[in-house]
């Protein structure tokens, strides 16, 4: 078979204690389209020029440090991308920013969370619309591998919509509200009612990172430890429950995150081999957004995956 040009578009990249070890965004999309005929082609989303739609088979839009509620002069050319691959039925997948982004392409509108970050694995509930959404529906449903009756799912909401673990590490949202009609949400979950949308027929956002591994997971929040405390603190957090963790001799914690000469915490490698993080007993009691907190709850998402996965097989591959 043929193999059809995959257009991923590269936003920014990861943090650099990240992609030291993990190399870059394009390398993890890659693994997840592993033996599939598709061929990565990546674009810098800040060229002066972008691909014509019609070129490429499928876009993928990926995550970014910047920010869609502090818009930068190259996101109206991504923007118009995304507006033309719409108009053209080249399918689009936006993760995270991308997902904002397009979002922001339909006329909806992003802000900061006030519910701060969401990082690490969460739940998240697939809405009604999911069972009649082709690229959702197997997961709504519950006809994917291994996967059980909707009602008898241990993933099952009291609703008993589906529900799937997913990697996270955001800090904007997109507000339901805004979204035109021709948005459908698909998925949400206590931290963003918008988790995912279908904008059209072949146009989708995932505001989680499929393409993100348990271990580079753990790798962004050990990277973003001090920003996630201050976070914590800024939303009112008791502090007695965020004080630094007790550090061994060699100045590093239980969970990995140690600092560096100017004392602010860094991420050190999180690779399986050095053994599953755990927390100190003095962090028992910290808030479920303490970066001590969340590491221990990190999994592996292989339903996640699989949305990124049947959007090539079921999109990209027909178009």
């Amino acid at each position: 078979m043929t193999r059809r040009p995959l257009c991923i578009v590269v936003c920014g990249d990861p943090m650099d204690e990240v992609g030291s070890q993990f190399g870059s965004f394009v390398d993890w999309f890659a693994r997840l389209v592993g033996d599939l005929p598709v061929s990565p082609v990546a674009v810098d989303a800040h060229a002066p020029r972008l691909p014509r739609a019609r070129e490429m088979a499928g876009i993928v839009i990926t995550g970014s440090p910047a920010s869609v509620a502090a818009p930068e002069a190259w996101m109206g050319g991504v923007a118009e991308l995304m507006v033309a691959a719409r108009a053209a039925g080249t399918p689009v997948f936006g993760v995270c920013f991308g997902h904002q982004l397009l979002a922001f392409a339909a006329g909806g509108q992003v802000i900061q969370n006030p519910t701060g970050w969401e990082m690490g694995t969460y739940e998240v509930e697939l809405l009604p619309a999911a069972a009649k959404e082709p690229l959702t529906r197997p997961l709504a449903t519950a006809e994917g591998p291994g996967s059980s009756p909707s009602e008898e799912r241990p993933g099952s909401s009291p609703s008993g919509e589906a529900r799937f673990l997913a990697n996270f590490s955001h800090r904007d949202c997109v507000v339901a509200a805004t979204l035109p009609a021709e948005v459908t949400v698909l998925a949400k979950n206590a931290r963003a009612d918008v988790q995912m949308l279908a904008w059209g027929e072949t146009s989708f956002g995932v505001q989680f990172h499929p393409e993100f591994s348990a271990d580079i997971t753990r790798a962004y929040i050990a990277a973003r430890a001090d920003e996630l405390i201050e976070d914590l603190a800024r939303r009112g957090a008791r502090w007695g429950e965020l004080s630094r963790p007790e550090r061994d001799k060699g100045g590093r914690s239980p969970t990995g995150v140690s600092p560096d000469s100017s004392g602010q915490v860094r991420a050190l490698n999180v690779r399986g081999g050095e053994g599953p993080p755990t927390i100190g007993a003095d962090e028992r009691n910290a808030p479920d957004d303490h970066p001590e907190a969340l590491l221990p709850r990190v999994k592996e998402c292989p339903d996640s995956e699989a949305i990124f996965q049947r959007f090539i097989t079921g999109y990209v591959l027909r178009a």
